[in-house]
């Protein structure tokens, strides 16, 4: 099992990096079907909206934060015209202390409950950035 997984996560590496190639391809044909004083327009256009932009999503971020402080402190979701906060509350438990506790009390253990999670990211030997 272990090695048909490594061979579908080599393959996916692999498409990964076709994906990649493919947009790079992309990026460099549009580049050279572009005359010079269209990509020199665009690099000003570029430009000139970088900093509003920059602007702006220094105030988005801000007034997220705001708004995730406010919702926690009110401690209800709230809805606006196309935007929902929603509040959510959880509960973490010591899991080592629990077990130990629980260990020799079996009827505690009907209360436990075992989620399976698999996340996908790169290795630290890959040589991709």
């Amino acid at each position: 099992m272990e090695n048909l997984i490594t061979r579908q996560l080599d393959e996916m590496a692999e498409l990964e990096n076709q994906a990649r190639d493919l947009a790079l391809d992309k990026m460099k044909a549009i580049h050279a079907a572009t005359p010079k004083e269209v990509r020199d327009m665009h690099f000003d256009i570029e430009a000139e909206f970088a900093d509003p932009q920059e602007t702006v999503k220094k105030k988005i971020a801000a007034l997220k934060k705001q708004i995730i402080i406010d919702v926690k402190s009110f401690k209800k979701s709230v809805k606006g015209e196309s935007l929902h906060a929603i509040y959510g509350l959880r509960s973490s438990w010591d899991n080592k202390a629990l077990i130990g506790y629980a260990a020799d009390k079996p009827e505690l253990q009907q209360f436990k409950k075992e989620t399976q999670t698999v996340t996908i990211r790169k290795s630290a030997k890959s040589t991709d950035a």
